[in-house]
């Protein structure tokens, strides 16, 4: 479980670190509504 959060958390990352306020925010605010990390989801915040 923990292998696959890490490989989640790897996809999701550059996301946090490279992308806008305004991506990081929608993609901060998508993360915090979920109960199971939906990486697509997040992908698709991102993107706006």
């Amino acid at each position: 479980m923990s292998h696959q959060l890490n490989r989640q958390c790897a996809v999701a990352s550059p996301q946090l670190r490279e992308g806008t306020s305004e991506q990081v925010k929608r993609v901060t605010k998508a993360f915090l509504l979920m109960k199971k990390l939906d990486i697509a989801a997040l992908q698709k915040a991102y993107e706006g």
